[in-house]
């Protein structure tokens, strides 16, 4: 028994402590802990129909705004965790956000559906710096009218609590995970576990929710947090028996269901320099272990931009292949060479190469290497795959790694900030960078070159995969290899399917090997029309998305 569950033992408590986190109510009400370890409570008979919390330690401090709490927040233009405003640095203030009418008085009567939010401030030289937050913790204790049934997943802290629901893990469908041979640079379980245990504090929608990320339970920077959802799917996904993954499993779903729960109320993570990736991924694989397909069509059919994994790539029109780069102000892209922040992450309007100042972006920084664990998490899954519904980000990731920057054909180049006739922006950086960027882990690195050749590209109704087309892609000088990758058995529910790639050959250019499946027949020109179709689909995504900018 584990100590949240000791301190319920008895079946009602008069104080409950979690991360460094205490509560403190008037008499011993009824209590319990969720399957990742976090509390609930229920009113007594006699307590009128609520929890009476007396104190919350450590306390709220009101004169400079730290330790706060909140009870079932809602903004995400608003929060009442923390004012943020003892930074010196441009990057570390959250005192526009910050309001003190969310904090609310204590004794506190809770009723009945409420999400309760406490954080631990962080303090010392480092709070609010650029790469610290402002917070070293967080945790929630939820408010029940009665107990929840055994097993239950907490119910999403964020939001209205008519569009939350108890899950339960006796529902999870193990079966979509694969038991691969670990690779070198495995983290154990319980390294990963870390990364996740402790809730995701991620509400705002704008850059400074980094700050907003307690340092004891997720990545400061979005491309950190990228590759580390990434590893966590990768992970699971290796050759341990069930029970030990369990732990990690619960944790990462529950990640899942607090993400969904944001995103059902508003709160999205659209493109932006390297800030808002890897918060699709844990939807996604919470709807698909869950097989919750509410859930799952908030992912799948989420507008354009809703998640910086879609918003930003797009489909070059005249480079007629999947291009790194963000929607901006008209003119901004064309700053591109002068001293201005704008330059390293906006879209070449012709699509014709990837966006940005080319070697000096955030395409190599901050985003291509950080996607890389997701994308081949999707590879190896085809049921995570429809729900995450990018074709347009796998090809992208693939061409990264095995070829890098895209800058040739180009009709323009750039003269005084402007567009003129000429050959080329940035041809010398064509073909390079392959494989190379920041926010990747050697895990993941490893996992690539072990497992890519497995992977599939899905052909999909709605959620759920009805062919796979196992997919290799090579980029390399001309030469000729044969290749015969090993079969692969994919379980979803009572239905498993073994894919068999047959030998290949490829010279020098992109190649992609069809496979069999049995039970189906995959025709590879079907596919490919439909991912084209995706692109093109995902194209006019871009041009409403910029008519709307206007």
């Amino acid at each position: 028994m584990h100590l949240a569950s000791a301190q319920c033992s008895s079946g009602s408590a008069s104080s409950i402590s979690q991360w460094g986190i205490t509560y403190t109510f008037d008499r011993a009400y009824p209590c319990g802990t969720f399957a990742n370890g976090d509390f609930w409570v229920t009113p007594t008979t006699t307590s009128g129909g609520k929890v009476k919390i007396t104190q919350i330690n450590p306390p709220y401090i009101a004169s400079n705004g730290t330790n706060g709490w909140q009870a079932n927040p809602i903004s995400f233009t608003q929060q009442g965790l923390d004012n943020g405003t003892n930074s010196a640095d441009q990057f570390g203030s959250l005192s526009y956000s910050f309001s003190p009418a969310l904090v609310p008085a204590l004794p506190y009567l809770a009723a009945p559906n409420t999400s309760i939010v406490k954080c631990i401030s962080l303090l010392g030289p480092n709070r609010g710096q650029q790469h610290y937050g402002a917070l070293q913790t967080a945790g929630v204790l939820t408010v029940l009218a009665s107990p929840p049934p055994a097993n239950s997943f907490r119910p999403a802290y964020f939001g209205a609590w008519s569009k939350k629901k108890f899950q339960s893990t006796n529902n999870l469908n193990t079966g979509l995970l694969q038991s691969l041979a670990p690779v070198t640079g495995t983290p154990s379980l319980s390294e990963m576990l870390l990364k996740f245990q402790r809730v995701q504090i991620d509400y705002l929608a704008d850059w400074p929710v980094s700050h907003l990320h307690p340092l004891n339970n997720m990545a400061f920077y979005g491309a950190q947090f990228a590759s580390d959802s990434g590893d966590a799917v990768l992970r699971l996904m290796l050759n341990d028996p069930l029970a030990s993954k369990m732990p990690l499993l619960i944790a990462y779903i529950q990640a899942g269901i607090d993400f969904a729960g944001m995103l059902d109320n508003g709160v999205t993570w659209g493109a932006n320099g390297g800030i808002f990736s890897g918060r699709k991924l844990p939807i996604v694989f919470a709807a698909a272990l869950l097989g919750d397909t509410k859930m799952a069509d908030l992912v799948r059919l989420a507008p354009y931009n809703t998640f910086q994994e879609d918003g930003q790539i797009f489909y070059g029109t005249n480079a007629k292949r999947a291009l790194w780069g963000q929607l901006c102000e008209d003119g901004d892209y064309w700053k591109t060479g002068s001293v201005d922040e704008s330059n390293y992450v906006c879209r070449d309007p012709d699509g014709w190469i990837d966006g940005g100042w080319i070697s000096n972006n955030y395409q190599q920084c901050c985003t291509s290497m950080a996607w890389k664990a997701t994308a081949l998490s999707i590879r190896l899954a085809p049921q995570l795959q429809c729900i995450f519904n990018s074709p347009l980000f796998m090809d992208y990731v693939d061409r990264w790694v095995n070829f890098g920057y895209w800058s040739q054909p180009d009709h323009w180049t750039i003269q005084h900030t402007v567009a003129a006739p000429g050959g080329g922006r940035f041809p010398q950086f064509h073909g390079t960078a392959a494989n190379t960027g920041g926010y990747v882990s050697d895990f993941s690195n490893n996992m690539w070159v072990a497992y890519r050749p497995n992977g599939v590209q899905a052909t999909c109704n709605g959620n759920t995969p009805t062919t796979g087309t196992q997919t290799t892609t090579t980029t390399a000088p001309a030469t000729t290899t044969t290749t015969t990758a090993p079969a692969t058995t994919t379980t979803t529910g009572a239905t498993t399917a073994t894919t068999t790639a047959p030998a290949t050959t490829t010279t020098g250019a992109t190649t992609t090997t069809g496979a069999t499946t049995t039970g189906s027949t995959t025709n590879p020109t079907k596919a490919a029309l439909l991912q084209e179709i995706q692109q093109v689909q995902d194209h006019l995504n871009n041009i409403r998305a910029l008519v709307e900018s206007m």
